[in-house]
């Protein structure tokens, strides 16, 4: 886990020590869903990553916004306040991070869905408009057209002209997810083909190898899905919900995406 801390190189050996342990232990709890254990837990592995540097770590406040969303403690809205701040230590108005951003317009969405204010909504269409442009990755095109989405039953978009150009905006993304989708498959076959070898000699990390793969798919196919439901080509949905079905049995993509 230490190699994902980008201070890692800069604290005393015993430190780092100490502070991969604590990394670990967090990411355990993570996986067993103790989220207010691991939120304490990556708090003490912040200020650990940060005794000889006054630039905080990006992956661990990542990873402490996470499991502070997660925990909602002590109630959703204000886990979701906690979070938006933990981003701001970071630089969030100026970051060309496209996770960072990516964070800021999920919980901005979230804040909006609680009830707390067009504004929320408002400012997690600019988040996810950078990420959108920043990296162009299926999950994150579709948290922007579903956004775009909700802005045009808000009270943010005040005529036809608006809710339409809203829609049309959602629309152009979804077809844009389809072309990303395509893509990420063909060059999912194509490893999966140069890694044929490994698949198939039985070991444990061919099976960890061949979850990985099952992981891919099942998620091109759910972005997919996603996609021709939001250009209501209801068919092809059907249709894109056939792989998932039969591969969500046997990979366990709570624990292969729990970052997400």
């Amino acid at each position: 886990m230490v190699e994902k801390v980008a201070s890692a190189d800069r604290i005393p050996q015993e430190t780092g020590q100490a502070l991969s342990n604590v990394i670990q232990d967090s990411e355990d709890l993570i996986e067993d869903k103790e989220y207010e254990k691991a939120k304490r837990l990556f708090q003490t592995a912040v200020v650990l990553a940060n005794m000889n540097s006054s630039r905080l770590d990006i992956y661990l406040t990542h990873r402490l916004v996470f499991s502070t969303c997660k925990s909602a403690q002590p109630d959703h809205i204000s886990s979701l306040y906690e979070s938006m701040s933990l981003l701001q230590t970071i630089n969030l108005a100026h970051t060309n991070d496209p996770k960072s951003v990516s964070m800021a317009g999920a919980i901005e969405k979230k804040l909006y869905g609680f009830g707390e204010g067009d504004s929320h909504l408002d400012d997690s269409l600019l988040y996810f408009l950078e990420s959108y442009y920043t990296l162009n990755h299926r999950y994150r095109c579709i948290n922007l057209s579903l956004t775009y989405v909700y802005r045009s039953t808000s009270g943010l978009a005040t005529s036809d002209i608006e809710r339409m150009a809203d829609l049309v905006m959602a629309k152009r993304i979804w077809s844009k997810v389809l072309n990303l989708c395509e893509r990420d498959w063909a060059v999912t076959l194509e490893k999966g083909g140069n890694d044929s070898k490994r698949l198939n000699d039985g070991t444990k990390k061919d099976h960890e190898l061949q979850d990985y793969y099952n992981a891919q798919k099942l998620w091109i196919s759910g972005n997919r899905a996603d996609a021709y439901f939001g250009l209501g080509q209801f068919d092809e949905f059907s249709k894109s919900l056939e792989l998932p079905k039969k591969t969500s049995s046997t990979v366990d993509v709570g624990k292969l995406y729990s970052s997400t």
